[in-house]
């Protein structure tokens, strides 16, 4: 029995089914049920009811689990020990975040973290909503990154950078005639207000983009006129495009700007409402390995300017 095995048994306990858990880990379910069979032998125990609604624990089960999940903290603990006596230079690193935020945070940081320690294996979770603050508070993630505000407690928050909101508008539509240029920010801007009576192509209100392109709206003393909803930001660049009406949007990288910049204008919001933040976080209370904080004070370092 070794530190797999332990973590193969707890995955068919939280799955409450062999194959779940054989997919979940990767593996064969012929092999997972071939490690449970052995187990439950070299115990003399079931560990597990088979069920209707799947794999339950048994008492025996139970107490392997409760036993299990101790020797995993107490390795998890050995491997932070660990970490903190080589200084980082060795070890893991898993992130959580959105996918659209991987976009912005990771190629630049981790090229230069990886640079710096180039024996850390980095694992990232593309995931999206509330999922993130889960990875993190289960201890599936180092570090998660969200925008701000956070959708639950317990964490603690580190600010990263503020990311501008920008409409996009086909570069033959009537409410061009309303951008200007910010000497100040030496770009070309444009006040939500004048944009009141325009048809909007925006995401629904549950994702986190429209959250807080609707406080940009409240801000600007009106309801958009929603004339489509799509989810995928990169289909509504498309339709904009194709002129059937403007966005507002959090400036995000890979976006498919660049396959229809002979088609949009981006201007950037003059905004009234608080920024658009990202921060990274982490449990409260948790002592961060070595690794994952390395990485967050490159991570604050790099973006400072944006706090």
């Amino acid at each position: 029995m070794n530190v797999d095995t332990l973590r193969y048994i707890i995955a068919i306990a939280e799955e409450k089914s062999v194959s779940k858990a054989a997919e979940r880990l990767f593996i064969s379910q012929s092999s997972l049920s071939r490690t449970l069979q052995k187990i439950e032998q070299t115990l003399g125990e079931s560990l597990f009811y088979r069920t209707p609604a799947g794999m339950v624990p048994t008492p025996g089960g139970e107490f392997f689990l409760k036993s299990a999940h101790q020797i995993l903290g107490l390795v998890s603990g050995i491997n932070t020990e660990f970490c903190a006596f080589n200084s980082g230079h060795k070890g893991t690193l898993t992130l959580a975040a959105p996918i659209r935020m991987c976009n912005i945070l990771f190629p630049d940081s981790l090229k230069a973290f990886n640079a710096k320690y180039p024996n850390v294996e980095i694992r990232i979770h593309d995931i999206s909503g509330k999922g993130t603050e889960e990875e993190v508070l289960s201890g599936k993630a180092d570090l998660g990154f969200v925008y701000l505000p956070a959708q639950c407690g317990n964490v603690e928050i580190v600010p990263l950078l503020n990311i501008p909101s920008v409409v996009v508008m086909a570069k033959t539509h009537a409410d061009n005639k309303h951008a200007y240029r910010s000497p100040q920010l030496g770009t070309m801007c444009i006040d939500l207000r004048n944009l009141k009576d325009s048809s909007f192509i925006l995401p629904p209100p549950s994702t986190n983009s429209r959250r807080y392109m609707d406080r940009e709206f409240e801000a600007a003393g009106f309801t958009p006129r929603v004339a489509i909803e799509v989810t995928n930001l990169d289909v509504i660049i498309g339709l904009v495009a194709a002129g059937l009406g403007i966005t507002a949007i959090p400036y995000l990288k890979g976006l498919i700007y660049a396959s229809v910049a002979d088609r949009i204008n981006l201007y950037t919001v003059k905004s009234a409402s608080p920024p658009n933040t990202i921060a990274a976080i982490y449990p409260q209370n948790a002592n961060l390995t070595t690794v994952a904080r390395n990485y967050l004070n490159m991570l604050t370092s790099m973006f400072h300017t944006d706090r």
